[in-house]
Parts: structure tokens; C-alpha cells; sequence
């Protein structure tokens, strides 16, 4: 009643007769007034993030439909989407994902929607930084769309812990692209990469720049690949002990038009696209420095089944 009110007094500051001022007109006005309730403003399934909080509420709904996956997150996964529209905006309320509406950064406040940087996911401060989304039981299965842009400063210091990065682990039938890692920092034990630790889904147009460390199965990209990497790459430095390369650490699916260009350190399968190779890979190259005791190799340090 406030707003199309406020909606009169503006059509009388024009000196538009309200007789013209139809029923429809009002609601139009009314209905921009309360966009930012409506999380998918271009209507294509996707849940819009521009911050790091809601970056965040990915871990509470790991299906992407826009409702909390268990009851007892549904406060926290609100609070990073206030005033949502039914179903987040989505068309018919079927919410099939997320999609980045902007570069997000975690040493920026502006990256927050708080306006503050958050210590515990910050590498300026003490403590184990961003806590990956999902786990090896649970991994995110919808879509996230990048559009293009980059995320910079992740930093993860989980030593003791498996299958890190951005997504702990993805699963089908989403997929993940279009989307930059820039000046990440990554530690994990096994099943490392910047941005998936264990990717049982697809991964295209993507990459990674920084650093990872680990034990086992240690990568730029994706610590262990089981599923698709199409037309990514990956450059910085890579270390760790086993299975340890470039792009993935190990891949038991298909890497195709991808490449590296990473200083990878390891003791055995050391490679400088993937450390040890079960799967296929295609039209995809690497450069940069490998060093390891056995099984070294400036591709891959260990090939078992792939083309």
C-alpha cells in the first residue's frame, strides 16, 4: 500500500493524470521496487551470486533448486539470500543451479555482502580458510556457471583433510564452467585441486593460478579427475608426493583441449599435465619444470591406459 502510494505522488510530480496511471502501471512500478528479491533476474534457472556469502550457501543446497537440502540450514541459507522472491525467482520456481553475476575476491569487502572481509576464510589471518563445499559422501550436483569470471585469493590450509578446493566434490548431472581461480592457495592431504578436490562431473572452460600442496593426488585444477576436463588449463606450482601433475593430479576420465604450464614437484608419478593417467587424454599438452624419483614424465609420470 506504502509503495503505490509513493508510485502516485511520483506520477503527480510529472503531471501525469492518475485517470492514465493504469492498475498495471502501479504494479510495474511496485514489482521494480522489490527486484531484489528475485535471484534469477534473466530467468535461465540459475540462482545470480555477487557475493561471497552466497557463494557460501552453496553448501546448503548441494542439488541447486534453491531450497536448503536440511531444514536446520534453512536460516543461514536466507540470510545470504534476504527477501527472495518464491523459488529465488526462478522460472516456474525450478532452480537449476548458480551462476556468478561478477569477480569475486576474499581479501576485498567489497567481495562481501557483510562489507567485511571474514578472517576464518581469509589468508591474512590465522586459520583453515574457505571450507570446501560438499563432501566425498555428498558433492555439489548442479550447475555453477562462472559467465567468465574470477575468483581471487581462495585459501584453504586443511593438511589432515581429503578431497579439497573450491568444491570438495562434484557429482553429475550439473557441470562446472567459465569460471578462473587467480592467486589461489590450496592444502590439502589427498585429493587436492584449486578448484575440485574429486570431480565426478564436467569441468569445461575453466582454470586455476596459485598454488596447491598435498600428500596424494594433488593438481592445479582438480586433484582427482574421474569424470570430463574439456578446454581448461592451469598454471603455478603444484606439489606433493603421489600422483601429483599440473592440471589433475590423477585422472581416471578424459582430459581434452586442456593444457598446463605449471613447476610440479613430487616423489612418484610426477607429470606436467596429470601425475598418473588412467583415462583418456586428447589434443591437450603441457610445459614447465618436473621433478620426481620415478615415473616422471612432461605430460604425464605414469600412463596406464590413456591415448
Amino acid at each position: 500500500m506504502q509503495l503505490k502510494k509513493a508510485a502516485i505522488l511520483v506520477l503527480m510530480a510529472l503531471g501525469v493524470s492518475l485517470s492514465l496511471a493504469s492498475a498495471a502501471g502501479l504494479n510495474a512500478i511496485s514489482a521494480s521496487v522489490v527486484q531484489a528479491g528475485d535471484y534469477d533476474a534473466d530467468d535461465d534457472g540459475l540462482i545470480e551470486i555477487s557475493n561471497l556469502e552466497q557463494l557460501n550457501a552453496l553448501r546448503y543446497d548441494l542439488d541447486g533448486n534453491g531450497e536448503p537440502d536440511d531444514d536446520s540450514d534453512g536460516d543461514a541459507y536466507a540470510a545470504a539470500f534476504p527477501g527472495a522472491a518464491p523459488g529465488l525467482g526462478c522460472p516456474d520456481a525450478v532452480c537449476a543451479g548458480y551462476e556468478l553475476t561478477g569477480d569475486l575476491d576474499f581479501d576485498d569487502p567489497e567481495s562481501y555482502g557483510s562489507g567485511s572481509v571474514d578472517k576464518g576464510w581469509s589468508q591474512n589471518e590465522e586459520g583453515m580458510g574457505w571450507p570446501p563445499i560438499g563432501s566425498y559422501n555428498e558433492g555439489f550436483n548442479a550447475t555453477f556457471d562462472g559467465n567468465g569470471h574470477t575468483i581471487f585469493n581462495l585459501f584453504i590450509d586443511r593438511q589432515d583433510e581429503d578431497s579439497v578446493g573450491l568444491f570438495a566434490v562434484l557429482t553429475g548431472p550439473g557441470e562446472v564452467g567459465q569460471v578462473g581461480l587467480v592467486d589461489a592457495n590450496v592444502t590439502g592431504n589427498s585429493g587436492v585441486g584449486g578448484l575440485v578436490g574429486n570431480n565426478r562431473s564436467s569441468i569445461k572452460d575453466s582454470h586455476a593460478m596459485g598454488k596447491v600442496s598435498g600428500w596424494l593426488s594433488i593438481g592445479m585444477l582438480v586433484g582427482s579427475n574421474f569424470s570430463n576436463i574439456t578446454d581448461s588449463y592451469a598454471a603455478g606450482n603444484v606439489s606433493g608426493d603421489w600422483s601429483v601433475g599440473g592440471l589433475a593430479g590423477g585422472n581416471w576420465g578424459t582430459i581434452s583441449r586442456s593444457h598446463a604450464a605449471c613447476k610440479v614437484i613430487g616423489r612418484t608419478q610426477v607429470g606436467g599435465l596429470a601425475g598418473g593417467n588412467q583415462g583418456l587424454i586428447d589434443k591437450s599438452h603441457a610445459t614447465g619444470d618436473v621433478s620426481g624419483a620415478q615415473t616422471v614424465g612432461g605430460l604425464v609420470g605414469d600412463n596406464n591406459n590413456g591415448g
